[in-house]
């Protein structure tokens, strides 16, 4: 394949069409392409005791204890002696981890992954996901929620440490700001305190862990709202009424089962 040579003289352009850029922003440019960890999906490791919250997710997600798997996620139990963490899959864990590396992170291996050391987060290898079938109501993951003490680490961990996308970043309460994160069709809602803990307790009517950064609940998406409760409630699981949800043409509802190991909602259309 003929490779072009790019013109390098002011005010020429280069063959596709675009203006030259000065020889910093380039560079700059390529950096970032080089640095993404170009993130495929998630491995949430939830610590419960195994048999209930694989049974439990089984029921939430109509499928198999055995493949936990739904969208742009999957599920795993680890011993209730561990944390709940969320480890972002991509193609080559060992050049990820360098990444991650030279940013600052330490990493621990275990199991085909790399998790990050005081951190719930980690990467591990991406596997391919099966399609999801025409009559699964549940169609993936929406988004995650986080509890962070601390604006500033929220956005160096997420942000320049992981490479995630920051899309808001709003404050909620005093010295509690909520930041939202991307990657891939993955939303991370990090509830970020730079005052006491019990403040962003309130902003999420929750509680929140003595760790650092911890993993608060998840979020799941429906293609039919209606249908997944009544699903849900028909196979003897608690679930709230349906309501309006706070992203406009949505409604939600909660699924109060302890075995699921994390608080989970069910998101779909209005």
């Amino acid at each position: 394949m003929a490779h072009h040579q790019l013109a390098t003289t002011s005010g020429t352009r280069r063959p596709d069409g675009a203006a030259n850029r000065p020889k910093e922003l380039r560079t700059q440019g390529r950096a970032q392409a080089m640095n993404s960890l170009e993130i495929r999906g998630a491995r949430v490791d939830l610590a419960h005791a195994n048999a209930p919250c694989a049974a439990a997710h089984a029921t939430l997600l109509a499928t198999e204890t055995e493949r936990l798997v739904r969208g742009n996620t999957r599920i795993q139990a680890v011993p209730a002696t561990s944390t709940h963490a969320v480890m972002l899959e991509v193609d080559d864990v060992d050049p990820a981890a360098r990444q991650l590396g030279r940013r600052g992170l330490a990493l621990e291996a275990a199991d085909n992954s790399q998790r990050a050391v005081g951190f719930p987060l980690g990467i591990t290898t991406f596997v391919p996901r099966p399609v999801t079938a025409a009559d699964d109501d549940i169609s993936g993951l929406d988004h995650l929620v986080f509890m962070c003490t601390g604006r500033d680490r929220a956005l160096a961990l997420f942000g320049a440490t992981f490479g995630l996308d920051l899309r808001l970043d709003r404050a909620i309460a005093e010295d509690v700001h909520q930041l939202f994160f991307r990657a891939s069709d993955l939303v991370f809602e990090v509830i970020a305190n730079d005052g006491a803990p019990l403040d962003a307790a309130d902003a999420v009517e929750g509680a929140v862990d003595e760790a650092p950064v911890s993993l608060w609940g998840l979020a799941w998406r429906s293609v039919d709202i209606e249908r997944s409760h009544a699903r849900l409630a028909d196979a003897g699981m608690e679930v709230t009424e349906v309501r309006p949800g706070r992203k406009p043409a949505t409604r939600i509802f909660t699924v109060s089962e302890p075995d699921l190991g994390t608080r989970t909602v069910v998101i779909g259309p209005a």
